[in-house]
């Protein structure tokens, strides 16, 4: 969408992750010419939107106005979500398919997970990993959630080179 020039389109990227700024840092280099990376460590966004996967998009009017989430599955590069996006921007609207996913966070879960984020930033890893523990069961089809987990359990399958999706189908497949 880069193409679109000076038109009043301006794109955030947002980074969920629990961890702190240092976490993210590697894929939010590459972009930082094209758009600017902001950090959600406490997962307002989450919390606002019911997100429970990424990636997400949200759609702002320039007037301020909330068009859209879309929750999970936003991929900018995926051509289905270029077009509805392309749509929105021409016409200020477009129908987005509904995911079929609750979209609201347990407060328990809430609280837990941002319990743990406050304890890997102080270092607490190990406390961190049982409050995420403590939340899964709650939550289990929440993909932020069992994602932090494994993120801060086995850092090299998420900031050590390439994300190892491979890895994580496998943790998937096994119910973890």
């Amino acid at each position: 969408m880069e193409e679109r020039g000076d038109d009043g389109f301006a794109f955030l990227s947002v980074a969920m992750d629990a961890q702190g700024s240092d976490a993210p840092r590697p894929y939010a280099e590459p972009t930082l010419g094209a758009f600017p990376t902001v950090l959600d460590a406490e997962n307002m966004l989450g919390e606002a939107f019911g997100f429970k996967a990424i990636p997400n998009g949200v759609l702002i009017s320039a007037d301020g106005r909330l068009d859209s989430a879309i929750a999970g599955g936003f991929e900018v590069r995926r051509g289905e979500t270029r077009e509805l996006v392309e749509r929105w921007l021409d016409t200020n609207a477009a129908e987005f398919p509904e995911d079929g996913q609750e979209h609201e966070w347990s407060e328990q879960a809430l609280r837990l997970f941002r319990e743990a984020g406050a304890a890997v930033r102080r270092g607490e890893r190990d406390g961190a990993i049982e409050l995420l523990k403590q939340a899964f069961p709650l939550e289990p089809d929440n993909y932020i959630i069992r994602k932090q987990l494994w993120a801060i359990e086995h850092p090299e399958k998420f900031y050590e080179g390439d994300v190892d999706y491979g890895w994580q189908k496998e943790q998937l497949e096994a119910g973890r």
